[in-house]
């Protein structure tokens, strides 16, 4: 009998010898056996370069001065000293104020810095608790004021100034103040959190982050939350339409009744919306997409789904500055009764929305709850952030930064909201244009979709910007609420080749050069450049305080580290090619010694550095910077 052919599997013996030959190869390179002894000194924890760093920026910038000129000031702990380990908690790799409080005594260097060996939490929470939001911001004035001292940081009128916002998800923390429902827009889900607003300057060589300010509801919407609060108080389940009637009648017993309710879910039903006409309650029903319905005239039954997708109506009416267009469907029958359909759709992004009111009311008075509702959205949105982000920027005024335009993303397309940021001196606006509005073209008015047929091949110049190519061209139109203004459209190539992408800038000035419209705009990204390396690198949104002023300080500070490790880039010419992230991990926190110095009458700790990064990259030129002027700077 022939010997079967040899498969890949091992046998057991084979498997035992090769086990025995890793354990030889293993027990001849062991890792030597570690014992204790003890230390002939007392042992030092290993000091850090992020010290020295951010005791010649806070020096030169003289934001020790700046904290008693703005009324900042605390018998015993310094608060500069709470400044520093919380701007520093990003770098120290820190993601709350008690680990970075933790790690302070492992660098040899800060403490001799700062003066101290140990520190408490609650000294910490204590000095951010007596500042107040106005002084904070008066302190930044005073840093930024500094930074227009010197050439090399200081702000220029071809710069921009950029607004934006972002988001903070913070889930479980009912307690921290400023938290809500959020929809997050690159998850597409709701979620609790704090929405956060941000100025930003931008030029070709430099940018850093200027203010900052925490969303806060309208007093409309709180009272909106306080009436909820009572309700739930009340013990009302919104799940059951029978006990929510029976707090709406309480309301109107007691001559509180709704201005109107939106009706939708399990309470849109004969019942509840019967009910609410007894009541004379006024009810607005927005419908899912699973409801049927049959339209006047029609004995076939519909979805709002299929209504949403088919309806191609004759008649639209267009609400600019709500940015919709709505349409009367007429009536109709459903299970909720004879109704009233009401399309609305979203002119910047095409969706539609299909609401209900009850079948006696006319076309008009059923338009006239649609925009009730859509308004109080809009207005809760728009005084809680546009309002906020003019006060941002009236700031930044003040401070002294030089730049000229301000530019925003497409959300910050509302016209009075560009004629107020023109009424603080800006002088021009930089905004990506909106559809839904009308712009006039030579006596006629034209969405953005139908100006592009206008243009023609020709009409398009090529501008390279960072080894990219942009094809441009404009044209001069009126938009209603602001006056002329300038579009400049964009073609821009795939890197492929394909195909290109389009976009439409707004310009309010309407000499400005196309590509320099196009500068501007670009510069904006700076800022979420920004959002993306402080939340990785500087523990921002790590805020976890019941207290408004002590999550403001801390955010704060998360953008001041930001702006101290951008201020190393610009000042050290080798650094310029080297991300943040890289500077923040390996120059700033490069390994040095403390020693002291060799004159015995005057012995001040001495930072020695390593001689790769004096040789690659060399010190921040300190001695050059230019000094701000003593005295208030803003």
């Amino acid at each position: 009998m022939s010997k079967p052919a040899k498969t890949g599997s091992r046998t057991r013996r084979e498997k035992a010898q090769q086990a025995k030959q890793w354990r030889r190869r293993r027990a001849a390179h062991r890792r030597p056996t570690l014992q204790a002894r003890r230390a002939a000194v007392t042992p030092q924890p290993a000091p850090t370069a992020r010290s020295y760093f951010v005791q010649q920026i806070w020096d030169k910038l003289g934001l020790e001065a700046a904290l008693a000129r703005v009324g900042i000031g605390k018998d015993g702990l310094p608060l500069s000293t709470v400044f520093i380990v919380v701007l520093l908690m990003g770098v120290v790799g820190a993601t709350s104020l008690f680990g970075a409080v933790c790690l302070l005594p492992t660098d040899a260097a800060l403490c001799t810095m700062l003066a101290v060996s140990a520190l408490d939490e609650k000294q910490v929470y204590r000095g951010l608790a007596g500042i107040s939001l106005t002084q904070y911001q008066a302190w930044m004035s005073q840093l930024l004021g500094a930074l227009q001292a010197d050439p090399r940081t200081a702000s220029r009128p071809d710069g921009v100034v950029a607004s934006d916002s972002t988001q903070v998800v913070k889930q479980a923390a009912h307690k921290i103040p400023g938290v809500h429902v959020l929809f997050l827009h690159s998850e597409k889900r709701f979620a609790r959190g704090v929405e956060l607003l941000t100025t930003h300057y931008a030029d070709g060589d430099k940018d850093y982050p200027l203010f900052l300010a925490f969303y806060e509801p309208d007093p409309a919407t709180v009272a909106a939350r306080t009436a909820e609060q009572a309700r739930r108080a009340a013990e009302v389940d919104g799940r059951k339409p029978a006990a929510v009637l029976a707090y709406i009648a309480q309301q109107v017993a007691a001559g509180q009744p709704p201005t109107l309710v939106v009706v939708s879910g399990p309470r849109l039903t004969p019942t509840f919306t019967a009910q609410l006409t007894a009541l004379a309650v006024p009810w607005l029903g927005v419908s899912d997409g699973r409801r049927t319905y049959t339209l006047a005239g029609q004995t076939t039954h519909q979805t709002a789904k299929a209504l949403l997708t088919t309806s191609q109506p004759r008649h639209w009416q267009e609400d600019a500055d709500l940015g919709y267009r709505f349409a009367d469907l007429g009536t109709a029958s459903s299970c909720v009764g004879a109704v009233r359909l009401l399309l609305a759709e979203h002119m910047a992004d095409g969706v539609r929305t299909l609401y209900l009111t009850p079948a006696t009311l006319s076309a008009a008075a059923a338009l006239a709850r649609l925009l009730l509702v859509l308004e109080q959205e809009q207005a809760e949105r728009e005084s809680g952030i546009l309002y906020r982000t003019l006060e941002l920027l009236r700031l930044s005024r003040l401070a002294g930064i030089r730049a000229e335009t301000a530019t925003f993303d497409r959300w910050y397309f509302v016209p009075w909201f560009i004629q107020a940021v023109l009424g603080l001196g800006f002088q021009r606006v930089v905004i990506k244009a909106k559809a839904g509005c009308k712009y006039t073209y030579r006596g006629q008015d034209y969405d953005l979709d139908q100006l592009w047929p206008l243009l023609t091949p020709q009409d398009f110049a090529p501008h390279e910007r960072h080894g990219r190519t942009y094809h441009l061209a404009a044209l001069r139109v009126q938009l209603k609420g602001v006056g002329p203004v300038k579009l400049v459209f964009v073609r821009q190539p795939t890197r492929r080749g394909d195909k290109t992408l389009d976009s439409v800038l707004l310009c309010t000035d309407v000499h400005y050069a196309n590509p320099q419209v196009l500068r501007a705009y670009l510069l904006r990204w700076r800022i979420e450049v920004c959002y993306r390396e402080v939340k990785q690198q500087h523990a921002f949104g790590q805020f976890h305080a019941q207290a408004m002023n002590i999550n403001y300080g801390q955010t704060m500070l998360s953008l001041v580290a930001y702006l101290f490790v951008t201020l190393a880039r610009l000042l050290v010419p080798a650094l310029r090619d080297r991300s943040l992230g890289w500077i923040k991990a390996h120059y700033c926190n490069a390994i040095v010694r403390l020693t002291v110095a060799d004159d015995p009458t005057a012995p001040d700790p001495v930072i020695e550095f390593p001689g790769w990064l004096l040789d690659d990259y060399g010190l921040p030129p300190w001695d050059t910077f230019i000094l701000p002027p003593v005295g208030v700077l803003t």
